[in-house]
């Protein structure tokens, strides 16, 4: 009998797949030692990014009121793609409804639009400020309790 180096329980000698944890056994047994260390993850947001600071959540929404260009949140966000597609589905239902003559159910289309980009910026200035305060705090030392 030996055991499953994943699950460390005990399979039988010639088992290809243990039984246990349903996972395919390595050819060559891993040597008992010290596992490496694990490597730390890249930052999800730049150097640059996490200097400037958390973003006013209040502050993205106030930009995003602005009707004629909608989106200017995401820009204060650094979410210049999101700038680009919310401002080009403006023009183009703008320039398309004209055409087709039903310009009146464009203004349904571009509320909704600005409601969900004025919601949509205040939750990504608060998920942004999360992560970045997350990775600005050091771990807590090995046998630190949680208070």
């Amino acid at each position: 009998m030996k055991k499953c180096p994943f699950c460390t329980k005990y399979i039988q000698d010639d088992a290809i797949v243990c039984h246990h944890c349903f996972r395919k056994l390595p050819d060559n047994p891993p040597i008992p030692g010290p596992q490496p260390a694990p490597t730390a993850q890249a930052p999800l947001f730049s150097a640059s990014e996490r200097q400037s600071g958390p973003k006013k959540a209040w502050l993205a929404v106030l930009l995003n009121l602005f009707p004629v260009v909608m989106g200017l949140g995401y820009i204060y966000l650094g979410l210049i793609k999101r700038f680009l597609l919310v401002f080009a589905v403006q023009f183009l239902s703008l320039f398309f409804m004209t055409l087709l003559g039903l310009r009146e159910y464009n203004t349904y289309l571009l509320g909704a639009l600005w409601v969900f980009t004025l919601i949509d910026a205040y939750v990504e200035a608060v998920y942004r400020n999360k992560k970045i305060s997350s990775q600005n705090t050091p771990p807590p030392p090995p046998g630190a309790r949680a208070a």
